[in-house]
């Protein structure tokens, strides 16, 4: 299916990296709060401990060319 497949999705409200019976790693509009489960996409184990999270610190990365 479509949501397997799913490797980034983001909208005003939540960027998502991973789907598929799951998020591989969501995090909300004020980047504050988030949310790692398994997903199909990755076959992954959480990113986290818990499923939800708070966020201290988000580190960006951009290349340029």
């Amino acid at each position: 299916t479509h949501s397997h497949q799913l490797f980034m999705a983001a909208n005003h409200k939540s960027i998502i990296i991973g789907g598929g019976q799951g998020l591989g790693l969501f995090l909300d509009d004020n980047l504050t709060k988030g949310k790692s489960e398994r997903c199909l996409t990755f076959d992954n184990q959480p990113l986290s401990p818990n499923i939800d999270f708070s966020c201290s610190v988000i580190e960006v990365i951009g290349f340029v060319s």
